[in-house]
């Protein structure tokens, strides 16, 4: 290196060398910067010709305050769309070729956008897409048509064949400034070469959308002549888990299309309308395939399959404790009709696995049937639907081994043989409750309890146990005693037998004929509730209402339902009616604080139960549905008018039922109410009482 430099030295030590080597440079720089220069206006010229025919096709002006040229390209500086400003652009990197040996010297290569704040996205959307739209008086295109000329549209419309957004920050305002879609981070590029579009996002949030780490891709491959996407969520920007996917392919007549997904986490756009069905969720593991193919009818034929692996759900609509894993497989076909407003289910399978291993058997039970739904009103929603479902012959272990926890955790260490087998089919349309119909079908049933817990059992049912219940305003809970040595307690042979003439009348009229559920009670109830779209009765028996006071509590889930017909069933398998009532009497309350036929007789009319006369035995059966909301007839020391016609009615029902001779009903009718006015001055309770309109 040393002899190079000392050769050098010799060479231009010269002066006439040095004037020569000097003169060259001056001119190879000058020669340069002349040509960066024009090659500067060029890249500019060719830049503004492309924002012309950009603000051409967008039909908006397009202003560019500042414009540099540098060798790797031009950057644009603070870009504003439209007459108010519509879009506004901070940054935008621009390559330009300027290989003159390059059959692309010249041309626009990719553009890099930084920051993006578009105004009023609806106007502007509108504005935007009215140059892609073909003129009115061509001949109408079919849907697969415009999708097809729309991308072909929008991707010939780039100016360059590489658009790139570089972690940009994207913000869609409205016309009063509130921003109604924010992203953060975006990464996008759209190759209009290849008709693909790749896209990340760090966040993405609009109404009832907030989704952070985004991926996707879409694409029309004119080789396979289809249309292939894909989006997705990680856990974490790089490198982490899928949270949800999806992903599918359309052809390019959009007659037919596949979807995949798979999801550990409902996307948010998915959440909240959920939330009203499943309620707060975690430990989701869910995936589906799903295939739809247009018919020359325009119907969709549809075939799915799904499955779920680990959900865990909490909503008090269904129980009160949190309901899980949840785990099924489930297949479906069926018609779609082209204006989406009905379905048709030609098929569907419901297989459950055993609840602890999670292992599907020759067992499980599988659910099949077939549906028919259609949407006959959007503004208010009315829909009509009917079908069955059926459950082939199942071990009835194998149901209660299926059932998820927290759904029936007082069946849980139930040992049962046998199997059992149902049918239903039915009927609903919301603009004709009346017609309402459901038929049980194709029913066997012969299991058998062969081992419950000990609170379950006969030998506990009949001997003498205690229960506690908690009063608002007592710090502790009080005892309920099913004791015939306790003074609480009155058995069945000491309680005046109009009492139970009324009880049976009035909460159960054919106690004494069904086997714990009366399925012509459950579906005058359904009928009734679904026409006042309420919960105004419930249809359920004396057995049922006995084992709700015994285990379940109060509350309306379907967790309760379900155990009240299984404990129900149980009940009558292992006690006589005679015991059922007596346990029911001597536990139901009859008022706030007020359990039992012993406390009701002494707190309401100062007797013993046995003492009790036919009017005062109407009035105990009569706030039995409602005993906190009727007790305000007891505080005001008078009846209503409408709790006097409910009262005077259940007797005549007695009457017609010859539960009561003619004589008794009509020395009733003239029977003044006395209540213990003692109790009724001193009591608490009637400080707060919660009246109803009875």
């Amino acid at each position: 290196m040393k002899l190079f430099i000392r050769r050098l030295q010799i060479y231009f030590y010269k002066p006439q060398r040095l004037l020569v080597a000097s003169a060259v440079a001056l001119l190879t720089f000058f020669a340069l910067t002349f040509g960066w220069i024009q090659t500067t206006k060029f890249a500019k010229r060719k830049i503004y010709q492309a924002i012309t025919t950009a603000s051409k096709k967008l039909n908006m002006p397009i202003d560019v305050k500042n414009i540099r040229v540098t060798p790797a390209g031009a950057l644009l500086e603070n870009i504003v769309v439209g007459t108010e400003a519509n879009v506004v652009i901070s940054q935008m990197n621009a390559e330009v070729s300027i290989n003159p040996f390059s059959e692309t010297f010249g041309k626009l290569e990719n553009l890099t956008v930084h920051n993006i704040r578009i105004k009023a996205p609806s106007e502007n959307a509108a504005q935007a897409l009215k140059g892609l739209q073909k003129d009115s008086k061509e001949p109408k295109e079919s849907q697969a048509e415009q999708v097809n000329n729309l991308v072909n549209r929008f991707f010939s419309s780039l100016p360059t064949n590489s658009l790139t957004f570089k972690s940009a920050g994207v913000s869609l305002i409205d016309e009063s400034g509130k921003t109604i879609f924010a992203s953060k981070g975006i990464k996008l590029h759209i190759n209009k070469l290849t008709k693909k579009v790749l896209f990340r996002a760090e966040s993405f949030k609009t109404i009832g959308i907030s989704e952070k780490n985004l991926q996707g891709r879409f694409q029309y491959s004119t080789r396979k002549g289809q249309f292939q996407f894909f989006a997705k969520r990680k856990s974490k920007p790089a490198g982490g888990k899928d949270l949800w996917s999806l992903s599918g392919t359309a052809n390019h007549d959009l007659d037919s299309l596949t979807l995949k997904t798979n999801a550990k986490y409902i996307p948010s756009f998915l959440s909240d309308r959920l939330k009203k069905i499943t309620g707060q969720t975690k430990g989701m593991n869910l995936t589906a395939n799903i295939q739809l193919d247009k018919t020359p009818k325009g119907e969709l034929v549809f075939g799915a399959a799904i499955k779920s692996d680990g959900l865990v759900i909490n909503n008090p609509t269904i129980s009160t404790d949190a309901v899980g894993h949840i785990r099924y497989l489930a297949d479906a076909k069926g018609v779609i009709s082209g204006d989406l407003r009905s379905i048709k289910v030609s098929t569907f399978n419901l297989q459950i696995p055993q609840r602890n291993t999670g292992k599907y058997t020759k067992n499980s039970p599988e659910i099949k049937g077939n549906l028919n739904a259609t949407l006959t009103s959007l503004d208010p929603i009315e829909f009509k639907v009917d079908g069955q479902v059926s459950m082939d012959s199942t071990p009835c272990q194998a149901i209660i081994d299926a059932s998820p926890k927290g759904l029936t955790p007082n069946l849980d260490e139930f040992v049962l043989s046998g199997s059992m087998a149902a049918g239903l089919r039915f009927r609903l349309d919301t603009l004709k409750p009346d017609d309402l119909y459901f038929d049980v079908f194709d029913t066997a049933y012969d299991c058998l309890v062969i081992k419950a817990p000990y609170s379950f059992t006969k030998e506990h049912l009949n001997g003498a146990f205690t229960l506690q219940r908690y009063v608002k305003g007592l710090p502790d809970p009080i005892d309920v005693s099913v004791n015939p040595f306790s003074s609480d307690y009155t058995p069945i042979e000491s309680i005046a037998k109009t009492v139970n003439l009324a009880l049976v009348t009035s909460e159960d009229n054919a106690f004494f004929m069904h086997k714990g559920i009366d399925l012509f009670a459950l579906e005058n109830a359904i009928h009734r509730n679904f026409k006042e779209k309420r919960i105004a009765v419930g249809g359920s028996t004396i057995t049922m209402q006995t084992v709700k006071n015994l285990y379940l509590g109060n509350e309306r889930t379907i967790s309760r339902k379900i155990q009240e017909f299984f404990l129900a069933w149980h009940l009558e398998k292992i006690l006589d009616k005679n015991r059922i009532l007596e346990i029911y009497m001597n536990i139901v309350e009859f008022g706030p604080g007020v359990y039992g036929i012993t406390n009701a007789s002494q707190h309401f009319f100062a007797k013993h139960p046995f003492d009790l006369n036919l009017v005062e035995s109407a009035y105990l059966a009569s706030v039995l549905p409602s005993p906190k909301g009727r007790y305000h007839n007891f505080c005001n020391g008078r009846l209503s008018t409408g709790f006097k016609d409910l009262m005077y009615g259940l007797l005549k029902r007695m009457l017609h039922l010859n539960r009561i001779p003619y004589e008794r009903y009509a020395s009733a009718m003239g029977i003044q109410l006395e209540f213990n006015n003692r109790s009724r001055q001193t009591t608490e309770g009637c400080q707060s009482s919660e009246a109803d309109d009875l």
